[in-house]
């Protein structure tokens, strides 16, 4: 291990990994399927870390100012004293137990249920690789299930109406718009404030007339087409902003 670097490596590396704390951990690791994965875990970070600072142009350069030669193999064999896969497999659980803590937790938790009902969990750095994996697995699928639905939902609904703004009139340059969903839904893509409070009004007014209103108050009712004529009319001299009612296809 630590033994087989040369002094100026010694020291350097020393500067970033704390040799004396790996030496305790790999030590002690091997008096227990508990303790040894456990402390196989608190390496892992040291290992992770230490790692991304080896591979680091900072830490090339240092070496070349230092006259040091090292290969990824030289450092993993040197420093830590394992082969290139194990040492792989450890960097990667460090790199789970530095970025997703919550996993490790979770997968110590389930191999504890096993255990409690007589049965080996496989606890293990392997274990944990596999566990994160399918956690993530997971989650995206979820996600992906999510946004799918979604999207479902709002291809199912028709726009009614839409206001729009070219981008050249906004700050952004993105341009604006207010849509109008069959469901009373009201829609705006880009900036907000690009679009005038009388435009937000009306949509407002033309979501309450897609709600069904009591016979009584039919007088009250605005039509929807009379909205649109009231805004095309307000802006029928500004060629740049366009209010146009999209037609749905059965």
């Amino acid at each position: 291990m630590s033994n087989l670097l040369e002094a100026p490596e010694l020291e350097l590396v020393n500067q970033h990994i704390n040799l004396d704390k790996v030496l305790t951990l790999t030590t002690d690791i091997g008096k227990g399927a508990k303790t040894t994965f456990d402390k196989q875990v608190e390496l892992s970070l040291i290992m992770h870390k230490g790692f991304e600072w080896f591979k680091s142009p900072e830490a090339k350069q240092v070496m070349k100012a230092l006259n040091i030669e090292m290969t990824t193999e030289e450092f993993h064999t040197k420093v830590f004293g394992f082969k290139k896969s194990f040492f792989y497999d450890m960097v990667k659980v460090g790199s789970i137990r530095a970025n997703e803590t919550e996993v490790v937790s979770k997968y110590k938790k389930e191999c504890n249920k096993i255990e409690a009902e007589g049965e080996s969990s496989g606890r293990s750095v392997k274990g944990l690789i596999a566990f994160a994996k399918a956690t993530d697995k997971a989650e995206d699928e979820a996600e992906e299930g999510e946004e799918a639905e979604a999207v479902e939902v709002e291809a199912k609904l028709k726009t009614i109406m839409t206001f729009a703004i070219k981008g050249e009139l906004t700050n952004d340059g993105k341009g604006a718009s207010i849509k109008l969903m069959e469901d009373g839904e009201i829609k705006v893509t880009g900036s907000s404030d690009a679009i005038l409070d009388s435009i937000h009004e009306a949509f407002e007014q033309m979501a309450k007339n897609l709600t069904p209103k009591d016979d009584d108050d039919d007088d009250d009712v605005v039509s929807i087409h009379d909205v649109i004529e009231d805004v095309n009319e307000a802006y029928k001299e500004d060629n740049k902003i366009e209010v146009y009612v999209l037609e749905e296809e059965d």
